[in-house]
């Protein structure tokens, strides 16, 4: 499994955890679990400690998080992703999007 398949929800924070490399497609299932997510929660955390790689389509299904989480105003953060992932992100602009915390 590449995500858990619960997101762990403590005191208005949800958690998504993510395992793998986050590319073609392979994380199909990720916007199944984020829609589990109910409201309200004021922030997501998407853990990327198991990731090492990230492409377009996995970029792709980040915004499309946020974009269903958009209305809610949460706070959404990317957390635990190495030094070189969170170059990629902030290369891509995705800190326009969500708080990409320090390594």
């Amino acid at each position: 499994m590449l995500i858990d398949n619960f997101p762990e929800v403590v005191n208005g924070r949800a958690k998504v955890k993510i395992h793998e490399p986050f590319v073609d497609g392979r994380n199909s299932d990720f916007e199944a679990i984020y829609k589990k997510i109910e409201e309200p929660v004021e922030r997501i955390d998407i853990d990327m400690d198991g990731v090492r790689t990230i492409d377009d389509a996995g970029l792709g299904r980040l915004i499309l998080f946020r974009k269903h989480h958009s209305e809610s105003r949460v706070a959404m953060h990317i957390v635990n992703c190495s030094s070189r992932l969170r170059r990629v992100l902030f290369n891509f602009n995705m800190d326009r999007f969500f708080y990409i915390s320090p390594v």
